[in-house]
């Protein structure tokens, strides 16, 4: 919505490419010159920035685990997650971009979570002694898949549910890209 007038532009050409939870902007320029396509596609560049703010974790091929791993150790920060349901992407994701170990410290998959996801992102942060815990649900119902969210920190907690009506690796990746976008947000707006 936010990008409407943008899309319908001829040059520079912005398209959307949806995923589950996420969309990424493609932008081609034209000019007589190399510069000047690359002066008309960095000016929306400019414009989608403004537009978009918080909700921009990267350009190029930058993935979303890796914004958040690349922030969270800027910061100092430490995380751990919690799944059920999952097939542990959040947690193998994040594992992927923090091999070492310095800002992910675990990501548990359970057959159950013992209490609600927001009061599991607070229960795995606590155990584990990082700054944020997180927790992700993918729970069947008769018409659909219910997806929960949480993140816990010591300023307090965020969550967000949604519905899901497509196959189950979907509705994981829906729940992955939903906390990590739930962490991110809390990230740029943190003071």
């Amino acid at each position: 919505e936010r990008l409407r007038d943008l899309l319908e532009g001829e040059n520079p050409q912005v398209g959307l490419n949806a995923h589950p939870g996420m969309v990424d902007i493609r932008i081609r320029a034209r000019g007589t010159t190399p510069e000047e396509a690359a002066a008309r596609a960095e000016a929306t560049v400019q414009t989608i920035r403004e537009r978009l703010r918080w909700a921009i974790y990267g350009e190029g091929t930058c993935t979303p685990e890796e914004a958040l791993i690349a922030t969270l150790r800027e910061r100092g920060l430490t995380l751990a997650t919690l799944e059920r349901g999952t097939m542990g992407l959040l947690g193998g994701r994040l594992a992927a971009a923090d091999p070492e170990g310095l800002v992910f410290r675990i990501g548990e998959v359970r057959a159950r979570l013992a209490v609600a996801p927001e009061h599991a992102a607070e229960a795995i942060r606590r155990q584990m002694g990082t700054t944020v815990g997180m927790a992700a649900e993918v729970l069947q119902g008769a018409e659909n898949f219910q997806i929960t969210v949480a993140m816990a920190a010591p300023e307090g907690s965020r969550s967000l549910q949604r519905g899901h009506r497509g196959p189950l690796p979907h509705a994981a990746e829906w729940a992955a890209n939903a906390a990590m976008g739930l962490l991110w947000r809390w990230l740029q707006e943190a003071p």
